[in-house]
């Protein structure tokens, strides 16, 4: 099958599916309005509620319901082949992912902003909130440990990968100046430093990991092995000497033989050392 046949059926699922599957979630479920006002208009206080552009939402929701999905699919692809991966990212985004983000957003947003372990305390109880602590701090450390270990492996060894992602922080604070003290809303604006700067970063990348050489100065390549007189290979008569003579002096029958094959051992093993010298 051909890669972009399997895209084009993935955008049309999705597409589908948001269409009237999420119309239904959100007209039928969870009776969303646009005129309620939500924690960050009725409860701003410039630090825990804060407005924020659409666009902007819709990134950090997008990059949470995408998660590990861009790390994993491909390795899953590489172990079991690429359906299994289609179908989990195809079908569980939305089925289960989608849903289960969505629901919770609302579900935060109809309760003044609260996190999933309060929201659980105040309508369940107080036991059932302690454990929602806990099982999203055990999940929380498994995701990230999971997603730290990929981004490990992929930046193993690779100055240019590591400085790259190492410049994505003060490029976010850039951003984050220009877009609320320099020219606050202007989302644009702030996407194409952002991207700009990017840019830069990967161009700069390869200069970063090349090894450092000072212009000026002349390099010194070490010596050759197979020049130097102390590391030259003995000959081979020096080789079949020392084992004639182990083999002679291995076999000794009387008094007399063993000496001669003694003196003989030693003029061999001499004539050994001065070949090696």
């Amino acid at each position: 099958m051909n890669a972009v046949t399997l895209v084009f059926v993935a955008l049309c699922v999705f597409a589908v599916a948001y269409r009237y599957y999420g119309l239904f979630i959100a007209n039928r479920v969870l009776a969303v309005k646009g005129d309620r006002v939500t924690p960050a208009v009725a409860l701003a206080d410039g630090h825990d509620y804060h407005k924020t552009n659409k666009f902007v939402l819709f990134g950090h929701h997008f990059a949470a319901i995408a998660a590990a999905g861009p790390l994993l699919g491909p390795v899953l692809a590489a172990q079991f082949g690429y359906l299994p991966g289609a179908l989990w990212i195809i079908i569980g985004c939305v089925l289960a992912g989608a849903v289960h983000d969505m629901v919770v957003l609302f579900a935060s947003v109809r309760h003044k902003g609260k996190s999933l372990s309060l929201i659980a305390e105040h309508e369940i109880g107080k036991t059932a909130g302690t454990l929602a602590s806990f099982a999203v701090l055990f999940i929380l450390i498994l995701t990230l440990a999971g997603l730290s270990i990929a981004v490990v492996n992929a930046l193993y060894e690779s100055a240019w990968g590591t400085f790259t992602v190492a410049c994505t922080i003060p490029i976010a604070l850039l951003m984050g100046l220009y877009l609320y003290k320099v020219r606050p809303g202007d989302v644009a604006g702030a996407s194409v430093i952002g991207v700009g700067l990017l840019f830069l970063a990967l161009l700069a990348g390869p200069h970063v990991a090349a090894p450092p050489s000072p212009a000026g100065l002349p390099s010194r390549s070490p010596p050759s092995r197979s020049s130097s007189p102390s590391t030259a290979s003995p000959r081979p008569c020096c080789r079949s000497g020392c084992s004639s003579a182990r083999a002679t002096t291995s076999r000794p029958t009387s008094s007399s033989a063993r000496s001669r094959c003694s003196s003989r051992a030693s003029s061999s093993c001499t004539r050994s050392s001065r070949c090696r010298r």
